[in-house]
């Protein structure tokens, strides 16, 4: 039961990894969640994911104005509560922009990330451009789309020194016809 948390916090660490695979390899109720660029267990949330869509203008105070909902919980589905301009009614969230961000470590210097975000959400962004993560800040910029095809299984490694030393994160760095893929050690374009 429950969502894997909206606002999770970014990059847990740095090495990308999926220290799980589905909701069944988490203890208790925890669900097998996005956070950064790590897929781990984390405490499900109540708040639905997506975002509320724009109400048009200055929420009303008329005393007409009701609400049917307080939380997403009460509402069907997908649906989120919402700021309606008159009280707050289940509503089907804004629909995110195609395609997906590429994955990006956070940069790594001694001196903390101070940028501003210069978005929030994809409905921030002109064009078919997403709201992505770029580093040290959120900013606007292309998606990629997957390649196709399957990634082969990974073998076991066998240098340990090779863990971790990623050539990708994703498919965006590889050639049309490769694929970004676990080859037991690390992730690499094949």
């Amino acid at each position: 039961p429950g969502f894997c948390p909206v606002h999770n916090g970014l990059y847990f660490s740095y090495d990308c990894e999926a220290r799980c695979q589905g909701d069944g390899e988490c203890p208790r109720d925890q669900k097998c969640c996005l956070r950064g660029c790590d897929y781990e267990c984390l405490a499900p949330s109540e708040e639905k994911p997506g975002i509320c869509p724009l109400t048009d203008g200055i929420p009303s105070s008329s005393p007409w104005c009701k609400s049917s909902c307080a939380e997403d919980k009460e509402c069907a589905g997908d649906q989120k509560c919402c700021d309606s301009g008159c009280g707050r009614t289940c509503q089907a969230p804004e629909r995110e922009k195609p395609g997906t961000c590429p994955k990006q470590k956070p940069w790594q210097t001694l001196v903390p990330c101070n940028e501003q975000d210069a978005c929030a959400h994809d409905r921030d962004c002109p064009r078919q451009e997403k709201c992505c993560f770029a580093g040290c800040a959120m900013r606007c910029g292309p998606h990629y789309k997957e390649h196709p095809g399957a990634c082969p299984r990974a073998k076991a490694c066998s240098d340990p020194r090779q863990r971790h030393s990623n050539q990708c994160l994703d498919d965006h760095v590889c050639e049309r016809h490769e694929k970004c893929c676990d080859t037991g050690c690390r992730r690499e374009c094949v």
